[in-house]
């Protein structure tokens, strides 16, 4: 583990990535901004494991796959209801 770091995000506006508690983001599963209506932007590794962290980070990548799918789909559909 390496010491003297701190999470900084300053390029993303939104609110919930630039609080920081304790040098900790909050954020829905550690991953998504609680308030964004729809998720395009998950943060992966931002966690203190007690055990190993890839298999950590494979899950965190595998949650916000499934996201970004579901939301992608309800983008497309909500074009589809406006065009008609």
């Amino acid at each position: 583990m390496a010491v003297g770091y701190s999470v900084r995000l300053p390029f993303i506006n939104h609110e919930p990535f630039r609080e920081l508690t304790e040098n900790q983001l909050n954020l829905y599963k550690y991953m998504f901004a609680p308030d964004a209506q729809l998720q395009t932007l998950a943060v992966i590794g931002c966690v203190e494991p007690r055990g190993p962290h890839p298999p950590l980070l494979e899950m965190q990548c595998r949650v916000a796959v499934q996201v970004f799918k579901v939301s992608k789909l309800l983008i497309i559909n909500k074009q589809l209801l406006l065009r008609y």
